[in-house]
């Protein structure tokens, strides 16, 4: 019954419901923290934590990844010049700038407002991007699977 269920989706909404399934256990440690916090009444603290720029850092790697992924099982449909401009400023732009905010916010002790916002917003980015660029990857994957 269930699996009827879901070979009734098309393509799009299983690539749609299996990314937001990873995202949730990329979630899980920021869902742990909160707990925890609100157990010890410093709830407050949750945005100051680095949790989000980890969180950050694996959803654009795993966004590399699928697109990567994507582009190799669809070898013959994908522009590779352009996939490669998309992998690098996914790089260059995502990834090494959430693992430098990580870095600050590990390494510095009085973390100032503009690191909590700059944290906050390089996350809301990481989640399009893995939405976006991981489903185009995971769609191109499924489409090649038939």
């Amino acid at each position: 019954m269930q699996n009827r269920v879901i070979e009734s989706f098309d393509k799009k909404t299983k690539v749609l419901i299996k990314l937001t399934t990873e995202l949730i256990f990329v979630l899980l440690p920021i869902v742990v923290l909160t707990i925890a916090l609100t157990i010890n009444s410093k709830f407050k603290e949750i945005g100051s934590s680095s949790e989000w720029s980890f969180a950050a850092c694996v959803l654009f790697g795993q966004s590399i990844v699928k697109l990567g992924f994507g582009c190799v099982a669809a070898h013959k449909s994908v522009n590779g010049v352009l996939m490669t401009l998309i992998i690098a400023v996914l790089i260059v732009f995502g990834a090494i700038p959430s693992a430098v905010i990580l870095a600050a916010m590990l390494n510095t002790e009085n973390q100032g407002q503009t690191l909590f916002i700059i944290q906050g917003i390089w996350f809301f980015a990481s989640v399009i991007c893995y939405y976006w660029f991981g489903g185009i990857g995971e769609h191109k994957a499924a489409m090649e699977e038939g």
